[in-house]
């Protein structure tokens, strides 16, 4: 719940939605979302993506 103005209000439950979808490509869309929230969810997502890239390493 958001507090506006000394009035609470429920806080409006985000839709979800696929936009674009491809074998290595997905575009989706989260909206609405309170400011900030955006970069909340986004930096978990990319590290976890980025994680699951296959590469290469030193070894000793």
């Amino acid at each position: 719940m958001v507090q506006i103005g000394g009035v609470l209000e429920e806080t409006p439950k985000p839709e979800i939605r696929v936009l674009e979808v491809q074998d290595d490509y997905g575009k989706f869309s989260v909206e609405p979302l309170e400011p900030g929230y955006g970069i909340t969810l986004g930096n978990p997502m990319r590290r976890v993506l980025l994680t699951s890239i296959p590469g290469t390493a030193e070894a000793q």
